[in-house]
């Protein structure tokens, strides 16, 4: 009887470049809920699929540019080294409230997640986060948003 054992070792290294964001550090109540728990990488997940993501640094980025277009020019201008970051052109209470307009967004979007309800697509979920921030939100801060 002959019994024997093989190893094998594999070496791997990866390199990952950290680009700056626009909303770097802003969003600090959607970027905490985002890494709050485990649970809520099913929304990165969900919002991985989308055509547009590969074009954006992160997804407050994405989120940011997909439920306020406005901001889309802006960001696409900073990622070329041609514009600035949100923090030097947005007050703090307009950058507050695109926070918590975000942060609104994911709790919907975790909502789906938890009931297994069917993803309605890009375009429909945008549509009603923007219906869900105007119904929430105080919209005398978002007449701010003509950057």
């Amino acid at each position: 009887m002959n019994i024997g054992m093989h190893m094998i070792l594999t070496c791997k290294q990866e390199q990952k470049l950290n680009l700056p964001t626009i909303t770097e550090e802003l969003f600090i109540l959607s970027d905490f809920y985002l890494k709050e728990t485990s649970k809520h990488q099913a929304i990165l997940r969900m919002f991985a699929s989308y055509d547009r993501m590969d074009k954006y640094r992160s997804i407050l980025d994405m989120l940011l540019c997909e439920i306020f277009p406005e901001f889309r020019r802006g960001c696409f201008s900073f990622y070329k080294g041609e514009g600035p970051q949100l923090k030097y052109i947005a007050s703090e209470e307009l950058i507050e409230y695109l926070d918590k307009a975000i942060y609104l967004c994911l709790r919907a979007a975790n909502e789906l997640v938890k009931r297994n309800m069917i993803y309605p697509g890009k375009v429909a979920f945008i549509a009603t986060c923007r219906e869900l921030i105007n119904h929430v939100m105080d919209n005398n801060i978002k007449k701010e948003i003509t950057l």
